[in-house]
């Protein structure tokens, strides 16, 4: 089979490493985790819903804002 963008397998029934969004009908996206806010600078995500995996102080998808109760630029 011809697979949509960033799906993989012989069924196309999977995202690819890093990918998440396979029910989205157009293709998976990429987690894009900012990897300074994840654990063990991990760029996976929860392939349904594209949830990267934060630290504690650490959120929004992608884990680039700061966490309820956490101040300041999450960068430094």
């Amino acid at each position: 089979c011809k697979c949509l963008p960033n799906v993989v397998g012989q069924q196309c029934t999977e995202c690819k490493l890093d990918h998440y969004g396979l029910t989205s009908g157009e293709g998976c996206k990429d987690c894009d985790c900012d990897t300074l806010g994840t654990y063990m600078n991990r760029t996976d995500c929860y392939p349904s819903n594209g949830q990267c995996h934060c630290l504690p102080s650490r959120g929004g998808r992608d884990c680039s804002e700061c966490n309820d109760f956490h101040w300041g630029d999450p960068n430094i």
